[in-house]
């Protein structure tokens, strides 16, 4: 007969969900910060040449200081303050300055160290800009960039900030290519698979586990474009049906049905072994083992226990944060029951192995 457990299953199972959402909330990890040293850089205004409005060529430049701003190498001078400085400095300049000479006397009021010109023209339905940034020491060209683009939208959109980030990368000496991971991902899925549990009991009638489906949910960090870690939930139920006992109040014996279910919580690390459009990867963890055995007039009898294994798989990115995956596991352990399930049980022991396929889903967010 089913003992009655006064710290239940779903007693359990809420300590785990909590631990699990105090993990989702985790969302970044302590680094150390470096001072590093900053170029003051300004960006004048782009020269509006024939069939391009000032206010169009002032918009352009105004989006590629936007962009320096974002790298920790430059300090950026105020694009407001600009003509401001120049005024009070009595520089007479009326028209947009592009010429090096021109752009070094501009750089050397404003006490910068490079300074961006650039012009921007139309011919017929192509849109040309050219960027240079220019050492206000030496006047030497230290960078240039051009681009020749059908729509100013896309000019803007698009080639702007690809711009910035060369002249970044050329000017810094580091690699601006946006990283091609994300740092948190959660994922929810299902599949089949098996046990190797064949006496559930321990008692005359033999059941063996035979799970319906089996369902897994997951957390990670990832530490670098290959390797996370995190935690992950992967189990399974199933019912089991006429399973005749003996009424211990009647003495009359009678069929009853039992609720089981078997659940892996643990820690785990994944290591992708390629990146591109499909990325096989490896994962092994560490778990512990929680489950019960339900009849709602007998009660429940927990199960606990510890296993370990891992798998391979591979994924593939639908969009930046939508991720598809199948993979290939198995865990293996040890459990017992907190009492024998029968009287006339001969042991309290449950092999909670686990092993099988998964077709997951995650979503991934957040900057490395």
């Amino acid at each position: 007969m089913v003992s009655t457990n006064n710290f239940s299953f779903k007693k359990k199972l809420c300590l785990i969900l909590s631990i699990g959402i105090i993990l989702l909330n985790v969302n970044s990890l302590s680094q150390p910060t470096l001072t590093v040293k900053q170029t003051t850089i300004a960006v004048i205004d782009f020269e509006a040449m024939e069939g391009i409005k000032v206010g169009e060529a002032k918009a352009l430049s105004d989006a590629f200081s936007a962009q320096l701003v974002q790298s920790e190498d430059f300090r950026v001078v105020e694009r407001g303050k600009i003509n401001t400085i120049l005024i009070e400095q009595g520089f007479q300049q009326s028209e947009a300055c592009s010429a090096i000479e021109c752009a070094v006397e501009v750089g050397r009021i404003l006490k910068a160290e490079m300074i961006i010109t650039g012009r921007i023209g139309k011919v017929q339905s192509y849109y040309n800009l050219n960027v240079q940034a220019i050492d206000v020491t030496t006047g030497q060209i230290l960078f240039t960039a051009n681009e020749t683009i059908d729509d100013i939208e896309d000019l803007l959109i698009e080639k702007i900030p690809e711009m910035a980030e060369n002249m970044i990368s050329s000017l810094s000496g580091k690699d601006t290519t946006p990283s091609i991971f994300l740092r948190h991902e959660v994922s929810m899925g299902f599949g089949g698979g098996g046990t190797t549990e064949e006496d559930i009991f321990k008692a005359p009638i033999k059941v063996k586990t035979s799970p319906e489906i089996m369902n897994t949910a997951s957390y990670r960090y990832n530490l670098s474009e290959n390797l996370a870690v995190g935690a992950h939930v992967t189990g399974f139920t199933q019912t089991i049906n006429d399973i005749p006992i003996t009424d211990t109040s009647t003495g009359t014996p009678k069929n009853v049905n039992f609720d089981l279910s078997c659940i892996h919580f643990g820690i785990e690390g994944r290591w992708i072994l390629l990146r591109g459009l499909f990325e096989p990867y490896c994962f092994i963890g560490l778990n512990t083992i929680i489950g019960s055995l339900t009849n709602k007039d007998l009660g429940d009898l927990a199960m606990s226990g510890f296993s370990g294994g891992g798998g391979i798989g591979t994924r593939i990115a639908f969009t930046k944060n939508w991720i598809g995956s199948i993979e290939f596991f198995g865990y293996f352990g040890k459990a017992k029951w907190n009492k024998k399930v029968f009287v006339n049980s001969t042991g309290d022991g449950f092999d909670p192995a686990l092993y099988g396929v998964l077709i997951t889903a995650s979503y991934q967010w957040g900057r490395p």
